[in-house]
């Protein structure tokens, strides 16, 4: 990213009046509308039953003080990221232990003004001050502005899923 490109993300996030703060056990509620976001394909109506879904609980069952950030607006979350150890795993270490995965979304209303890069950035110093090795995602390769960012940010593609997702990951590395 050049720094003029830099300059304008942090102006444009600022102008939404916000800031960076770690996800809490208080939280639980308050990321669902981004679990819903990130685990499920827009203009498609949920299942009654969605958020029991295998694929959506496992990011928030036993929601405890999770490794996670929110950009926070007067109390309002309007974007989420955190990573957590969940299954079925999609991506190891070259050590064969489990990599966190992380979810990631942005409200409508806050898309295209950096937050997803800022909360990305924060997740990945965050994870790697915890000892993760690194971290992994899954993306649609419907979404190219995901896809771009996660690139940008030293993710890289190591696969496809079961259910036709790329699946990315960034291992940390002193040098990054």
């Amino acid at each position: 990213m050049t720094p003029n490109h830099q300059r304008t993300v942090i102006s444009a996030a600022a102008e939404l009046r916000g800031s960076l703060r770690p996800l809490t056990r208080e939280d639980a509620d308050a990321v669902i509308p981004f679990l819903i976001m990130a685990a499920f394909p827009p203009g498609h109506e949920l299942p009654p039953d969605a958020l029991k879904m295998p694929h959506a609980a496992r990011w928030i069952d036993s929601w405890s003080d999770e490794l996670g950030v929110g950009w926070d607006r007067d109390g309002e979350l309007l974007g989420a990221a955190w990573a957590r150890h969940v299954e079925p795993v999609i991506c190891y270490a070259d050590d064969g232990s489990p990599l966190p995965e992380v979810i990631v979304a942005v409200s409508e209303q806050a898309r295209g003004r950096g937050l997803g890069q800022q909360m990305m950035s924060w997740l990945i110093a965050a994870s790697k001050e915890v000892g993760d090795p690194g971290l992994s995602l899954t993306v649609s390769e419907r979404n190219p502005g995901a896809l771009h960012l996660y690139e940008t940010l030293g993710f890289i593609r190591t696969k496809k899923t079961a259910t036709g997702l790329i699946a990315m990951t960034r291992m940390h590395q002193e040098n990054r």
